[in-house]
């Protein structure tokens, strides 16, 4: 529903890889990616940021939280699918 459902999802899973879109009610996406990174069961968890707005832009500013990768809207599946291939790939 909201960010925080997904960071107390992420918590209780302890996912290999987290696809996180950045702009989410509730909660920011560079918000939970800080927590997730914070948090030694997840800390490991590669994160997929994904965005809707001007790349560039946020792709800087989500650098020192730390993600793995960062894609663009609108894309292509096969996009997706090769990053998320990629970063299980470096589990």
């Amino acid at each position: 529903m909201d960010g925080s459902e997904a960071f107390h999802k992420v918590l209780n899973f302890h996912p290999n890889l987290i696809i996180l879109d950045l702009k989410l009610p509730g909660i920011s996406g560079f918000e939970i990616c800080e927590t997730i990174r914070a948090q030694p069961e997840t800390f490991d968890s590669k994160i997929l940021a994904i965005t809707g707005y001007d790349i560039s832009v946020n792709t800087k500013k989500i650098l020192p939280f730390r993600t793995d990768d960062c894609l663009a809207k609108p894309f292509e599946t096969g996009e997706l699918m090769k990053r998320i291939d990629r970063l299980l790939a470096e589990k």
